[in-house]
C-alpha cells in the first residue's frame, strides 16, 4: 500500500514500517509530533518529486517561505496522507479536480 504513493521507494517503505509503528493510529497533530528522519543520499536530489508536491512547494516559496520550511511541509503532507491510507486501508488515489 505504501509503495503505491508516488515517490515512496522501498527504502522509505521499510523505514516507515520499522520506525513508525504508530502509523494509521495517530491523528494529524500527533503525527506531526513524531520525529521521522529523512535524508537524501548523494545523487537523489529531485528524483522523488511529484507534480503535486512540486506545485505545493512552489506555492509556499511564492509566499516567501524558506526552502527548508517547504521541504518540512511536504514531508508532513506525505506522512499525513500515508497515515490516513493505512488507517483507512486504502491505496494511493491521486486527487482529481473538483467538478
Amino acid at each position: 500500500m505504501l509503495r503505491s504513493v508516488p515517490g515512496i521507494d522501498p527504502v522509505v517503505t521499510a523505514t516507515l514500517l520499522a520506525d513508525l509503528p504508530e502509523r494509521g493510529t495517530l491523528g494529524r497533530k500527533a503525527l506531526a509530533a513524531v520525529v521521522v528522519g529523512v535524508a537524501q543520499l548523494a545523487g537523489e536530489r529531485g528524483r522523488r518529486a511529484t507534480p503535486m508536491r512540486t506545485a505545493f512547494c512552489q506555492r509556499l516559496r511564492a509566499a516567501g517561505k524558506p526552502a527548508k520550511v517547504c521541504l518540512t511541509a511536504c514531508m508532513h503532507t506525505v506522512l499525513t496522507i500515508v497515515n490516513a491510507m493505512v488507517r483507512d486501508g486504502r491505496p494511493w488515489a491521486p486527487r482529481t479536480p473538483a467538478a
